[in-house]
């Protein structure tokens, strides 16, 4: 065998994986087989190969887990802020737009205690002990007690009893104790969030912000209580009621905090939906059209707009506060003319300061009801006229409409259509007398016209640090996209075939359609679950899956897992030409088109069939040709990350190998059997056998495999004179008579766990086979019919057969690769020859074999045992 004693002292032990990627430094036995002398063999470089305990470096790379452990290790170097993620959740935005809602709910609501006047009913301040109601009618008469002795009952409410009381009592209760739950809903998420690091720095610190509102918020509307609770607070005689200051600044607190809210709950989702979710092309549009100079009127006219409403609002808080909708009820009105008399509107009444009043004109301003009224008529029909005025130049100024958005256009008919509905409502307001119903709605009117102005601002404005964040991700794009480009020149330089080289091999590029990752998306949506028994109810899984964990994996397939992923842009330049885009490539197959690909014709007496098949190619002259095969439920995508480590440790030029890895036919990407024919082990190892032959490999090649990939290499070693070696981790045996083992050390306690597992797997664990073999048809139907059955059968053997459970992204990827293929029925077939009397690839082997040994293989079968199988030269017992 010269060419095996000259490739064979390169092999590594690390070119035979079993089905677990990590191992532990191993135990290495050898001894002399018994049926072929071992003399000749024993001197080879390939047994002095497969003894060798050196191992293949590998390359000092940058994962996830060694990044944790140096930001854990180097935690107090990094900074407070940088702890933050870039964009917050968009479930923090939610419970923003929540808080925002129960936000206007109170202000409406404390609209009504006001037009009820039931907001002095209770006289104490007690934010925490307060929250519990009167219990007993001793408690109810001590509250009666206190209220009888403020200006209020005095002046007003003398005739009123203890029933009568109760009621204005319960709504300001209810006003007080809802406060105290935003407080708590805002208070405990803000720190929860913080905690878990689910919003950015900035954001953080504006939540916190909008607590320090909200607890100011408390505390100004009991100084504004305290103002309607003493008689020194307002004028003598005057009717006892809150400072109409106070009122202001409690209502213009309680408008900001709303607005805080809702502005950076959509700064959220824009971030989100700009930074994450969109083409950086979209993204760079829509930054590009908010810069356009041909907008900055309508930024500025929106701004100024929203600032013209926040001031109205005030000026109506100063209305209510002096009750100065009940006079002069007529529109447009007041008296005999359009304004009041001059002497009227600036009385020396209001002046608190001896001739010649210099505080004349602002006591007046503000104090004055006539005055208040005149002042707020002005303000809103500025603000409609100016509404007006902004909706018509937006839609109908050619440079503004050809460059606003549809959401700018949505958002300025809405705020057109809110400014009407406000204005009719205080019309109404006014015209009646201020009822208590109409009252509360236009109070609610100018909060949703604060609100529309708000959402209008969010599609005209941008901030600093949204163009920072979309600069940032164009980089980080660029980045990948250079890491892209190093992927290609990566495959371009391991794709070269073998000189010697005859097939027709052409490369291959993996493309699942959209229309099928949709309806397989739309079906996982629609199958069922059967409901809990007693079985799927187990968390041990001794009796099949449990249903807890596919609901699970089922939520992640559908909801979670990440299909689709964005690999290819341009550089960041806002004035690229419009026509600039990127690549959509998917996540899977970005990974898998990362390698080299290939399919071929290979030629057999039951028909050609194309073979799929992923591959990193030497340009040496004398690389060592290997095939790695796999089994069931495996695939080509179980080597990818042995092909992975490879690539980043050799160039084609130092790479000793030529690594192949084949989809079996029915697999994957490669054509499924015949249908005029049965198709055994026996055609596929023709299959690859001839596959080998056409790159060039008839000097000699070696074969690994596991599972059916075991059987496999069996047969191709056994079968052509050109597989040289054979490698295996799985093999199922029966104990052999003790003269076929005499050599052999005893069966270690290792092996015998092993054993114990292997029954395990016959009495338990092998139906699946039974049924892959005896009724291939019947399972293939039934499988192909729903994802979530494919999901429910592959997985549990993902689960059952390692170590420790795999990530549920690893096993929806191989989950989602046999559903988009289809491939699952045209995989089995190779079961029916496993119970025949004498299964393929049983004969014994005279050229060279080794065995790495799992404690957690389906079967570990002991080396007293594998040693019967042919010619064993190596053996591995791993720890896991």
């Amino acid at each position: 065998m010269p060419l095996l004693r000259a490739v064979a002292p390169r092999l590594s032990r690390h070119i035979f994986p079993g089905r677990q990627c990590s191992v532990k430094p191993a135990q290495v036995h050898t001894f002399a087989p018994t049926r072929v002398p071992a003399r000749s063999l024993r001197q080879t470089p390939f047994l002095k190969a497969f003894r060798s305990q050196s191992t293949v470096t590998s390359p000092q790379t940058t994962s996830p887990l060694a990044n944790l452990g140096r930001n854990i290790t180097g935690s107090k170097k990094a900074s407070f802020a940088s702890s933050f993620p870039e964009t917050s959740s968009k479930t923090v935005a939610y419970w923003l737009f929540g808080s925002a809602a129960s936000v206007f709910g109170i202000v409406i609501f404390g609209g009504l205690t006001r037009l009820t006047e039931s907001g002095l009913s209770i006289t104490e301040w007690r934010p925490v002990t307060g929250s519990m109601p009167p219990m007993s009618a001793a408690d109810w008469d001590s509250e009666f007690s206190k209220y009888r002795a403020s200006p209020e009952f005095k002046q007003l409410n003398s005739n009123m009893d203890v029933h009568e009381f109760k009621k204005i009592y319960w709504m300001e209760w209810t006003h007080r104790l809802w406060g105290r739950v935003i407080g708590l809903t805002t208070l405990v998420p803000t720190i929860y969030f913080i905690a878990r690091r689910q919003v950015s720095f900035p954001m953080a610190r504006n939540l916190l912000l909008i607590n320090l509102g909200i607890v100011s918020q408390g505390v100004v509307g009991w100084w504004m209580v305290k103002s309607g609770l003493k008689d020194d607070l307002f004028a003598k005689g005057a009717h006892p009621r809150v400072s109409q200051y106070r009122l202001a600044t409690h209502l213009a607190l309680a408008f900001s905090v709303y607005s805080a809210m809702l502005w950076n709950g959509l700064q959220i989702l824009r971030e989100r939906h700009l930074v994450l979710n969109s083409q950086p092309s979209r993204a760079k549009a829509f930054l590009e059209r908010l810069s356009s100079p041909a907008l900055r009127p309508l930024r500025v006219a929106t701004a100024a707009l929203t600032i013209l409403v926040s001031i109205t609002v005030v000026s109506g808080a100063l209305v209510a506060g002096l009750d100065a909708g009940l006079i002069y009820n007529e529109f447009p009105w007041m008296g005999n003319g359009l304004t009041p008399p001059k002497s009227e509107l600036f009385s020396a009444f209001y002046s608190r300061q001896p001739p010649p009043h210099n505080d004349l004109w602002w006591r007046n301003l503000l104090e004055n009801p006539s005055l208040v009224q005149l002042d707020h008529r002005i303000l809103a029909t500025t603000t409609f006229i100016a509404v007006n005025a902004l909706f018509a130049y937006a839609r109908f100024s050619p440079r503004i409409s050809m460059n606003i958005t549809k959401g700018t256009k949505m958002a300025l008919t809405g705020v057109l259509g809110v400014a009407y509905l406000q204005v009719t409502l205080g019309l109404t307001t006014l015209l009646y007398l201020v009822p208590t119903s109409i009252a509360a709605a236009h109070q609610a009117g100018a909060l949703v016209l604060l609100s529309s102005m708000v959402v209008l601002g969010s599609t005209v404005w941008k901030t600093p640090r949204l163009t920072r964040l979309v600069r940032a991700e164009w980089v980080s794009m660029r980045g990948r996209q250079g890491q892209v480009h190093r992927q290609m020149r990566c495959i371009m330089s391991f794709n070269k075939l073998p000189s010697k080289a005859s097939l027709p091999a052409e490369p291959f590029k993996i493309n699942i359609s959209d229309d099928k990752i949709s309806k397989m998306k739309q079906l996982i949506e629609l199958s069922p679950i059967a409901d809990l028994t007693y079985e799927s109810k187990l968390k041990d899984r001794s009796l099949g899956l449990n249903r807890d964990w596919l609901v699970n994996a089922v939520d992640s397939w559908q909801n979670h897992y990440d299909w689709y992923v964005n690999t290819m842009l341009p550089p960041f330049n806002f004035t690229m030409p419009p026509d600039t885009h990127k690549e959509t490539r998917k996540k899977s197959e970005t990974h898998m088109n990362s390698f080299p690909h290939f399919k071929a014709p290979i030629n057999t007496t039951k028909g050609t069939l194309k073979i799929h098949f992923a591959a990193l190619f030497s340009s040496k002259d004398d690389a060592i040709p290997i095939i790695l095969i796999h089994g069931w439920p495996g695939s080509f995508i179980e080597f990818l990350p042995m092909l992975d480590l490879y690539r980043k440790q050799y160039t084609p030029q130092t790479l000793p190998y030529h690594l192949i890895v084949p989809s079996l036919p029915g697999y994957a990407f490669s054509d499924a059997p015949p249908l005029d024919d049965d198709f055994t082990q026996e055609d596929v190892a023709s299959v690859l056998h001839e596959l080998m032959l056409g790159l060039g490999c008839s000097k000699g090649y070696v074969a690994q495999g596991g599972d059916l990939g075991s059987n496999l290499s069996r047969i191709m070693i056994k079968t052509y004179d050109e597989c040289k070696a054979a490698h295996i981790n799985f093999c199922i045996i029966r104990e052999p008579p003790t003269e076929f083992a005499a050599d052999a050390p005893p069966i270690s306690e290792a092996e015998q766990e092993g054993l114990k597992r292997a029954q395990w797997f016959k009495q338990v664990g092998s139906a699946y086979a039974m049924e892959h073999a005896t009724r291939p048809s019947t399972i293939g139907f039934a499988l192909a019919a729903s994802p979530i059955a494919l999901l429910a059968w592959i997985s549990e053997k993902f689960l059952d057969w390692t170590d420790q459970d795999p990530p549920l992204d690893t096993i929806l990827e191989s989950v989602s690769l046999y559903w988009l293929t289809g491939c699952y029925p045209t995989s089995i077939y190779p079961y029916r020859q496993l119970f025949q009397s004498k299964p393929a690839g049983n004969d014994y082997i005279q050229k060279p074999l080794g065995f790495s040994w799992f404690p957690k293989e389906i079967a570990p079968a002991p080396r007293r045992w594998v040693q019967t199988l042919g010619n064993l030269v190596f053996w591995r017992a791993h720890d896991q």
